[in-house]
């Protein structure tokens, strides 16, 4: 009985010691595997696919109406993106829009006036012009007989030669009858002669006072539109409508600030804000993002930075098992705390750009494997 017990008791103790060096192998093969692949650089590490982008931030205050573009779309220079709302400015458009009419309908009442009393101060001076014209050609030809009598008159006391006269004139009568003239009627016709001139000199003052009322009566027309628009206040109504047009256009041109555009060419992110939202100038709107210049950025703890190098190529890992290239082109200065606020070992981020084949596309954000390349 005592002898066939003993190798029953010794076939548990046997097997355990196999079970230990099976688990110990296990781990020196454990760790080979791990010494042999960080050998070869075949560790793999998360990268978040990332892409140039601009921010679309709002430019004044106001509240979100509507979103012009979809997210992803593609847009182009100029784009409307989002369509803002001012009810302060709305109001205020709306009431400069009032005094803009107003003024206008003032302006077209002054016109009217102005236009009515040009008529007939108009005709007034035309009258005015056309009795002064009148009064000239009679004075003119007053001035004309005087100075034909002069001349005659002067014609005979030089000659004593006579001239033709109607036959009912006395002075006629007496040249005709005496032939030789007394001293008598030689100072009567020099005083005669005296008189005609002194007429015609009279004449010719009245048609130069005619001929200057004339001319001032002229101007007085040519000035009149812009005198009687002063009066009546054309001109004012003008400068006042101009104004407040300048003041309509201005809070027009705000308006138009209110459609927030796309400064560039690029596919639009995620909005952060909603339809009826209010922004205040500054604000982050949407990023415009430009897929023909995307990243990657990898999280590298900072135990293995130190494989990180620039220029150094990394095989990527895309979902769908898409297996592509890039190559590290920037690593950050300095090391990040872990994002769980835990004590383990913090990252640094390395930035990878395409390298060889283009890289799938893919949302920003998602997840690509990344392995460092002997």
């Amino acid at each position: 009985m005592s002898s066939s017990s003993c190798p029953a008791s010794t076939t548990p103790t046997t097997s355990r010691v196999w079970i230990g060096l099976a688990c110990a192998a296990a781990l020196v093969a454990g760790g080979g595997l791990t010494w042999w692949m960080e050998g070869r650089g075949d560790r793999q590490f998360a990268g978040y696919l990332e892409v140039r982008s601009t921010q679309i931030c709002a430019t004044r205050s106001g509240l979100v109406t509507r979103r012009l573009a979809a997210e992803g779309m593609e847009v182009t220079l100029r784009k409307p993106i989002v369509e803002l709302s001012d009810p302060i400015l709305e109001e205020k458009i709306e009431d400069q829009t009032e005094i803009v009419a107003s003024l206008e309908e003032t302006l077209k009442q002054a016109v009217a006036q102005a236009e009515v009393e040009f008529d007939w101060r108009e005709k007034e001076l035309h009258a005015q012009i056309c009795d002064a014209r009148l009064k000239s050609a009679d004075f003119l030809k007053e001035k004309f007989n005087h100075e034909l009598r002069k001349n005659m008159l002067a014609d005979v006391l030089a000659t004593n030669e006579t001239a033709l006269w109607d036959d009912n004139d006395p002075f006629y009568r007496s040249i005709i009858l005496e032939p030789r003239m007394p001293e008598m009627e030689r100072i009567n016709t020099a005083l005669r002669l005296e008189t005609a001139s002194n007429a015609a000199d009279v004449s010719a003052a009245q048609v130069e006072i005619c001929d200057r009322q004339i001319q001032q009566l002229q101007k007085v027309t040519n000035d009149l539109p812009a005198r009687i628009r002063r009066k009546v206040g054309v001109d004012a109504s003008e400068a006042n409508l101009a104004r407040a047009k300048e003041t309509l256009t201005r809070l027009t041109a705000r308006r138009e600030q209110l459609t927030i555009v796309s400064p560039a060419i690029g596919r639009v992110g995620v909005y952060r804000v909603s339809e009826g939202d209010r922004v205040e100038p500054g604000m982050p709107i949407v990023e415009l993002l430009d897929s023909a210049k995307r990243f990657l950025k990898v999280e590298v703890p900072s135990t293995s930075i130190a494989d990180f190098t620039i220029q150094r190529n990394v095989r990527l890992t895309f979902p769908g098992n898409v297996a592509c290239e890039g190559r590290i082109y920037s690593i950050a200065p300095q090391a990040s705390p872990r994002a769980d606020g835990s004590m383990s070992d913090p990252v640094i981020i390395a930035y990878v750009e395409p390298a060889g084949l283009p890289w799938p596309e893919l949302p920003v954000g998602a997840r690509v494997g990344v392995q460092l390349s002997r």
